[in-house]
């Protein structure tokens, strides 16, 4: 191969490689091209939890979005639950979602981590930062309980919760069911 060749075949190369047209990803694609705004919560206890926020995109449209979410180290699960969230494509966007919670079974503090998930129309996923949310309706964080539960241990968060019907049980509780709970705490 002459020199000549070689050398402006390298230029060709090395321009094209500048300007983003081999590498396969364009500067327009970067994550800072689409932007998150903070994450509003609602608590419409005991009802829904109601989260929003808004996606603007420099990148194109954004064509879907997805809540994410998951009940953090629950039972010592991470599994995320993904559900579709309807907006109206554009390059800024709506983002709502509502988190049932009228069957929800959650411990007192519960974590629940979630974060949005969006599309762009050439298919560029794009997600937003982790966040937390504390779920702290003490009476409801058992509503599915069968009545023969009396107590449960969460040993991820060092807690044991109690379901006392009423003071006749109490002695019972204390001599019976609570060291039972504590025990799953020290032997996790």
């Amino acid at each position: 191969m002459p020199r000549n060749y070689r050398t402006s075949l390298f230029i060709i190369i090395a321009a094209a490689l500048c300007l983003g047209g081999i590498s396969g990803v364009s500067p327009g694609y970067a994550q800072n091209s689409v932007q998150f705004s903070e994450v509003e919560v609602e608590n419409h206890f005991p009802d829904e939890l109601l989260f929003r926020a808004w996606v603007s995109s420099a990148a194109g449209k954004i064509v879907s979005a997805k809540f994410v979410y998951t009940y953090e180290k629950y039972y010592s699960s991470s599994s995320y639950t993904k559900d579709t969230v309807e907006i109206e494509s554009g390059t800024k966007v709506f983002l709502e979602y509502v988190l049932d919670t009228r069957d929800f079974t959650t411990p007192p503090l519960m974590p629940i981590a979630y974060h949005w998930d969006v599309m762009d129309a050439d298919g560029n996923h794009y997600t937003s930062e982790p966040e937390n949310i504390h779920y702290a309706e003490f009476a409801a964080w058992h509503n599915l309980a069968h009545d023969w539960v009396g107590g449960e241990t969460y040993s991820n968060y060092g807690i044991t919760v109690q379901i006392v019907q009423d003071s006749g049980y109490l002695s019972g509780w204390l001599n019976n069911v609570i060291p039972h709970e504590i025990s799953h705490l020290y032997f996790d």
